[in-house]
């Protein structure tokens, strides 16, 4: 259980104590419920090991020395169930970890297990080694657990006096020697798909948030504070799974690098959203990954993971702290189904929809932006052009082998994780019957923007770009070459009856055989 910053105006000092002491019994006995899950689990496990698996026992026993301990000390770092299992399935006397390096992996997995368990499972991996009364180091662990505090502030108080008591809080346990947690949190689930950005904060929330974490480590706290945006964290085992206040604030810092930068441009609108797809194509090839690691904008930044719903939310981050009135973007989710005989259910997915309004070009409605199909490749690290950047939503039906079928999800947390759901299709899905929802709502919006236009605002977003900050891929190649390249990509997505402006560049062998030659993968 955490204590959230509510509850600290609403309890009296004794009310909180009884709190922390229900958080840890609460804590303890979801620890033991998981315990017991991964024991059957291992029992389980072990048994296939050892049954069906006996040349893992001979891989291992012809490892090198050095080699073992590098095993070792990955499985110590990385996975210690797993360590747990190595040491029962392998007879290999080299292979076993010390007596003390098992107890402490013992002890950090499973605090929750009895004493007796704990000296049970001690006997039967090192039956020849004394018993040293490790009872005793089980009680020091729970006791250190008791003295843990968890606190949670929700990220729309971050600026209110909530922050304060927060921080008187925290101050009064450090001087009791108490460990203290605390977590900036935000349930996602409450945030409409047109609401602003997942973890994007203005500069004076991150001053706080910084502020506060440092003034808290001067006094001895050894832990961070922690940010979710997922979910409200309700227990402790929440603040592990939350991003570090230095991940938050590295995410926010490129997004405001790039801001920045757009904002001292003299870009129109149309030419900021040409620049935002060179800019994200260009540096995030798809990765997939966790949802933590390759859908909001921390992990993106730190593992250089993205998948659909990353590069959707990437873009609208930058747009939404770019605050251009004429430049707007939603997160839109959808199902993919191969087209055929048999229509396959082929996975949802994650794009943009733009709406946009540019009197310099000529242009004002709303478009769809699909990052993740121009993205660089391990083949093409500068991109795959602009052939899915601002194409009229109707053309969402021309596509060549995908049919989209657009659910509009209720929260942004639903569409953030539409593209890990594995789940399948309906028999006969909404497609097959009525227009697509986001092309009847938009598609009067969506009017075709022309190939000349992309040339011109390819070519001025070039030239304006030229020995800037961003410069160094965005002008790698020839305007003339990326409108070939783009035209090439969209051959091969969109259907000959597609609106797309480089659709309507006629491919043909020639322009295929100028592309390949001319847009070959550069080096990095």
């Amino acid at each position: 259980m955490v204590i959230r910053a509510e509850d600290l105006k609403n309890f009296s000092e004794a009310e909180l104590e009884a709190l922390l002491r229900q958080s840890y019994q609460l804590d303890l006995d979801m620890e033991e419920k998981a315990y017991r899950k991964e024991l059957e689990e291992y029992e389980k496990s072990l048994k296939i090991l050892q049954e069906k698996y006996p040349f893992i026992v001979k891989v291992v026993t012809q490892m090198t020395q050095e080699e073992k301990s590098q095993l070792i000390e990955w499985f110590v770092k990385t996975d210690t169930s797993f360590l747990v299992l190595a040491n029962a399935v392998n007879p290999s006397p080299e292979f076993k970890v010390g007596f003390e390096t098992y107890c402490q992996s013992l002890r950090n997995q499973y605090w929750a297990m009895t004493a007796s368990e704990f000296q049970r499972k001690l006997a039967d991996t090192f039956p020849e080694h004394p018993d040293p009364g490790h009872e005793s180091e089980l009680d020091r662990i729970r006791t250190e657990n008791e003295k843990q505090v968890y606190l949670a502030i929700d990220k729309n108080d971050i600026l209110s006096p909530m922050l304060g008591l927060i921080e008187d809080y925290a101050k009064k346990s450090l001087k009791q020697d108490k460990q203290v947690f605390i977590t900036v949190d935000h349930a996602m689930t409450e945030n409409s798909n047109d609401s602003q950005a997942d973890y994007l904060y203005t500069n004076e929330e991150m001053e706080a948030i910084v502020g506060l974490n440092n003034r808290l480590i001067a006094l001895g706290m050894e832990q961070y504070i922690r940010v979710n945006e997922l979910t409200k964290c309700t227990m402790s085992a929440d603040f592990a799974d939350a991003w570090s206040v230095k991940d938050v604030l590295e995410a926010n810092n490129q997004i405001d690098n790039i801001v920045s930068f757009l904002k001292k441009s003299n870009y129109s609108p149309f030419e900021k959203m040409l620049f935002i797809h060179a800019y994200v194509t260009h540096n995030y090839e798809y990765n997939d990954g966790s949802l933590e690691e390759c859908r909001v904008l921390p992990g993106i930044v730190k593992n250089k993971k993205i998948v659909c719903s990353g590069y959707a939310s990437f873009i609208k981050a930058i747009i939404d702290k770019l605050d251009d009135p004429d430049l707007k973007c939603d997160i839109v989710g959808c199902e993919l189904y191969s087209r055929g005989l048999v229509k396959t259910y082929e996975g949802a997915h994650c794009h943009n929809l733009i709406h946009i309004k540019d009197p310099k070009y000529n242009i004002g409605g709303s478009y769809v932006e699909d990052a993740t199909w121009d993205s660089k490749t391990k083949k093409t690290k500068t991109g795959r052009g602009f052939a899915h950047c601002l194409f009229p939503v109707k053309d969402l039906q021309q596509m060549e082998d995908l049919i989209y079928n657009h659910k509009f999800k209720q929260s942004r947390f639903d569409t953030l994780i539409a593209d890990r759901e594995n789940v399948e299709g309906d028999s006969e899905p909404t497609y097959s019957r009525k227009t697509p929802e986001l092309v009847a709502r938009y598609a009067d919006r969506s009017t075709p923007i022309p190939l000349e236009t992309f040339k011109k605002g390819l070519h001025a977003m070039y030239l304006q770009t030229k020995n800037q900050y961003h410069n160094d891929h965005l002008a790698s190649k020839k305007v003339d070459q990326m409108i070939d390249w783009s035209a090439y990509i969209a051959s091969k997505s969109f259907r000959s009856t597609a609106s797309s402006a480089f659709r309507e560049i006629r491919v043909d062998k020639k322009l295929v055989a100028r592309v390949k030659s001319t847009m070959q993968p550069t080096k990095q």
